[in-house]
């Protein structure tokens, strides 16, 4: 990685349930408005993570985004994989901890929330785009400093 991208910010781009990251950037499929953070990133020396989610019981790719009324959604410890993927990410590039992002859409943008009240001390900001925090969630915080209540 180029000295460019030391203390670079890091954001996390979270495709929906059924899709792959690569069509949430518009790499395969229908053009998507995700494309352009493929240009944006490169430009302004920002780090791009756009992982991608298990297969779920309907064998489509997604996250375990803590809805009990989704029930195809993944059953995988997904925030674990974040979690663990960003101190990779972190550690490797020198990345700035400070400035670490999060963005969702449909059922990454409910996996973005949760994110949020998981990984409170680890995100700076996130955005869920088609999504809401759940109203029935099956879900308890893995850290015990979450300033949220744990899901239930």
């Amino acid at each position: 990685m180029p000295d460019k991208y030391l203390h670079a910010p890091v954001v996390v781009l979270l495709h929906g349930h059924s899709k792959t990251s690569e069509q949430l950037l518009g790499i395969t499929g229908d053009p998507a408005p995700y494309k352009v953070w493929l240009d944006f990133a490169q430009e302004a020396q920002v780090l791009l993570i756009v992982p991608e989610g298990l297969y779920t019981s309907e064998d489509e790719k997604g996250w375990n985004d803590c809805r009990s009324d989704a029930p195809t959604n993944s059953i995988e410890d997904d925030v674990l994989f974040i979690d663990l993927l960003l101190d990779s990410v972190l550690a490797q590039y020198q990345a700035d901890e400070r400035r670490v992002y999060v963005n969702g859409t449909s059922n990454g943008g409910h996996f973005a929330i949760r994110l949020a009240q998981e990984l409170p001390g680890k995100l700076t900001a996130f955005a869920a785009i088609t999504a809401a925090n759940a109203t029935n969630s099956h879900c308890a915080p893995l850290r015990s400093e979450s300033p949220y209540p744990p899901c239930s």
